[in-house]
């Protein structure tokens, strides 16, 4: 798994959970001493927006989960989509470079990112 992936996954798992939390992003920098600009860079899969141990603590917080769930979901999506990459599925030297590649991954991370939380609440609610 890249680094990219995971930051990409990591992301979208912050945007989701905040959008189900109903926060905007303001709200969420707020809450957490980030930026806007960072949460957004974050939620677009910046790797360099990615948070240190003490940002993730509190993301989590104001997300109403904990920095463990965080980088678990991330972790699932991110290996459910590299499953994709393998070079029987595609020609990854050649698809990286393409636009159209590049969204196709971000909107598969978004599915796998979706489907990750969703098993996450479902394995809780029956704790």
């Amino acid at each position: 798994m890249s680094d990219v992936s995971f930051s990409i996954a990591y992301g979208c798992t912050v945007a989701k959970l905040r959008e189900r939390a109903d926060l905007s992003q303001a709200v969420l920098a707020a809450r957490t001493d980030m930026t806007q600009s960072r949460i957004s860079r974050l939620e677009n899969g910046a790797k360099s927006a990615l948070p240190d141990v003490e940002q993730a603590a509190k993301l989590a917080r104001a997300l109403g989960t904990t920095s463990a769930d965080l980088e678990r979901i991330a972790l699932k999506a991110s290996a459910d989509v590299s499953a994709f990459r393998h070079p029987k599925f595609v020609d990854t030297a050649a698809a990286s470079d393409k636009p159209a590649w590049n969204a196709f991954l971000v909107g598969l991370t978004t599915l796998a990112v979706v489907a990750a939380i969703g098993a996450l609440l479902d394995s809780k609610s029956k704790k």
